[in-house]
């Protein structure tokens, strides 16, 4: 179901380069997160994750919803439809929201809301996260380094919180997503 609607909302859509199709970066986290052993409601997450902030206009149309502007009116008219849960993980992996405040984030730096996310999610959402950041990098191959730099900050960000759910897995990718930062800096 989650491919499906991956698929459906970001039909026609394209990434940066203006070529290759979008519904491929939802798919190759995905595949990270698969191989990173997360469960199926991170794997569903992965296949999700951007759509409410590149296609937030078709949820809106799709799902007949009156505004998908801010999270509690959001969750509200998606209680019935989606796991609450699912629906509150998906909003903390789009960049239009604030963790906590369950609001659309104003002025925050990007490096910030992604320690935020990084050091204030459970660990599944940190899987799937930095599945995401690892994925962007390897897409880029180093074009993009404002992005990678904010990853890199936002991970180190992550490792002084020494959170103790963590496990190898996410050594595992923050490790990965340090040694292309450092291949694509030099």
């Amino acid at each position: 179901t989650a491919k499906y609607l991956a698929e459906f909302f970001h039909e026609g859509q394209t990434r940066a380069d203006k070529v290759t199709p979008y519904i491929e970066h939802p798919k190759k986290v995905a595949e990270l997160v698969q191989k990173y052993h997360g469960s199926d409601f991170c794997i569903a997450l992965a296949w999700v994750h951007d759509i409410l902030e590149e296609s937030a206009d078709k949820v809106k149309e799709h799902f007949h919803l009156t505004d998908v502007s801010s999270k509690p009116k959001f969750m509200t008219q998606m209680r019935d439809k989606w796991d609450t849960s699912f629906i509150f993980g998906l909003c903390k992996l789009s960049d239009h929201w604030d963790i906590d405040q369950f609001e659309i984030k104003e002025g925050k730096g990007k490096v910030a809301y992604l320690a935020e996310l990084l050091i204030g999610s459970n660990a599944d959402i940190v899987l799937v996260k930095l599945c995401d950041m690892l994925a962007n990098i390897m897409e880029s191959n180093g074009s993009r380094m404002s992005q990678e730099k904010r990853y890199y900050k936002a991970v180190q960000c992550l490792k002084m919180a020494e959170r103790k759910d963590l496990d190898e897995r996410h050594e595992e990718l923050i490790a990965k997503i340090e040694a292309l930062y450092y291949i694509h800096k030099s």
